[in-house]
């Protein structure tokens, strides 16, 4: 089964044109992650293996640049190692609507 972003509201996959990152290891950064996603979603126990949040959710400046952004060229996006600032813009939170 394909990855979907975790964020409540936001089904984004790769085919969508985003990058999925997956939790990061460290624990205060991933406690930080957890708090974001629990802003949309109160009763989420926290993130499996397989959760990600999409490249939706990060402002442009968590990502690594390199050549490849200067010439227009697509690839996988890297964020940085302490990317933690996940936005919630353009999410409507869990039993909205």
């Amino acid at each position: 089964m394909p990855s979907r972003c975790i964020i409540f509201g936001c089904s984004n996959m790769t085919k969508d044109g985003v990058s999925l990152h997956t939790f990061p290891k460290n624990p205060a950064f991933r406690c930080k992650w957890t708090a974001k996603v629990k802003l949309t979603r109160a009763r989420w126990q926290g993130p499996s293996e397989t959760s990600v949040i999409c490249s939706a959710h990060f402002e442009e400046d968590n990502f690594e640049s390199g050549l490849h952004s200067l010439f227009g060229i697509k690839r996988l996006r890297l964020l940085k190692r302490k990317a933690t600032n996940v936005k919630l813009y353009h999410v409507i939170q869990e039993g909205d609507g």
